[in-house]
């Protein structure tokens, strides 16, 4: 009922050339709430008719929704606690997914198909030398960058320092006992999780998912890199494509030597196995 008023009140707000506050939409949304109360047929009849038939304009504000500031902290309330949820923000350092690129694969009709490369090409350059100056280059916001959120389980001292916070104390506190649940381990398991959130490349962001990604960190025990894509139509295709293959080939050459995080069986090797012809590392497919 609540998730059908919900939809009403949108709907009456999207229609209106001047957007009322947000203010107003937790107002009206809570007047229909109470309306609606009493008639769950009829908001449920009302919302199946809306969501039938939307305008254009009015899918793209509902698919983007989440994104709204008032709504993403309301959303935020109902997350899972984590030990660690923070940005880093990586350089292009390998080949890129151009037009070009995409028009060539058309032609020669490997479109959404990657075939083995040279491993060479998928490797990264060296940065073990600028180890320091790459590390805290991570967590300085550039446009030309890729942001990936990076989510633990427990805490993580990347930046080599404890937030200036109560909580930060208590972690630095906690981190001069060994085996304290709050200390930073290095021996993780060489699994990592990388996910790409939904939206079909126009909409949504790694916070949208920030539900699923804190139930799956706490239960898996495992790190997270959540990509945020650049979207459209702001960005032209295939500039969300690109970032994803910027992100996933940095997180492979790099999450182990900058960041300290043991990727799955190293991961280096890029389709050794000739067997896998349409994957690296027999786990990612463009398509």
């Amino acid at each position: 009922m609540i998730i059908n008023a919900s939809h009403l009140v949108l709907k009456q707000h999207f229609q209106q050339k001047i957007r009322p506050s947000d203010f107003n939409l937790v107002y009206n949304l809570a007047k229909n709430i109470l309306y609606y109360g009493t008639k769950e047929a009829k908001a449920e009849t009302e919302t199946l008719l809306l969501l039938l038939n939307p305008s254009l304009e009015d899918a793209f504000h509902l698919w983007n929704l989440p994104e709204n500031p008032l709504v993403s902290k309301l959303l935020t309330l109902r997350n899972p606690i984590i030990g660690y949820d923070e940005y880093i923000y990586v350089s292009r350092l390998f080949p890129k997914i151009t037009k070009e690129v995409i028009l060539q694969e058309y032609q020669d009709n490997s479109l959404n198909q990657i075939s083995l490369m040279d491993p060479a090409l998928l490797k990264g350059p060296d940065l073990s030398k600028e180890k320091g100056k790459i590390k805290g280059e991570l967590f300085v916001k550039e446009e030309s960058k890729v942001p990936i959120r990076v989510l633990f389980h427990n805490y993580l001292d990347f930046k080599g320092e404890y937030p200036d916070t109560i909580q930060g104390l208590v972690r630095k506190v906690a981190s001069s006992f060994k085996n304290s649940p709050l200390t930073p381990e290095k021996d993780f398991p060489g699994v990592i999780i990388v996910h790409i959130h939904g939206g079909g490349f126009v909409s949504q962001s790694s916070a949208t998912y920030r539900l699923h990604l804190n139930r799956w960190v706490n239960s898996l025990k495992l790190i997270h890199f959540s990509i945020d894509y650049r979207l459209a139509p702001k960005n032209q295709y295939p500039d969300a494509l690109d970032d994803v293959w910027q992100a996933y080939l940095w997180i492979l050459n790099y999450a182990d030597s900058i960041l300290g995080i043991e990727n799955y069986e190293k991961c280096l090797h890029f389709c050794r196995n000739k067997e896998a012809k349409n994957y690296y590392c027999g786990r990612f497919s463009r398509s």
